[in-house]
């Protein structure tokens, strides 16, 4: 959105406004198998917010966005926090 806004702003006639002038450049591209943590830590690195993953063939298969990363880290540090925590309070108190 931001960069649509800086093209729109630089020139207002939307219509001359092609997909060149908003994309973002170079393009980052994973392995489609690489795993989360490694994404998490690239993209912390590198200030990303939006990756493309291709296939063995180099076919591109999705994006991965920031967001997507942060919502799997939390919701499985949650999940492990819970099976702890549950697991440590139940045999504990029923053994």
């Amino acid at each position: 959105v931001g960069d649509v806004l800086r093209a729109v702003a630089k020139n207002p006639s939307v219509s001359l406004v092609k997909a060149r002038d908003i994309m973002s450049s170079p393009v980052i591209t994973f392995d489609e198998e690489t795993d989360i943590q490694t994404l998490a830590r690239i993209f912390k690195e590198r200030a990303l917010t939006r990756g493309v993953l291709v296939n063995a063939s180099g076919a591109v298969v999705g994006i991965v966005r920031d967001k997507d990363i942060y919502k799997y880290l939390r919701f499985s540090k949650l999940d492990q926090l819970a099976r702890e925590v549950f697991e440590s309070q139940y045999f504990h108190n029923v053994y």
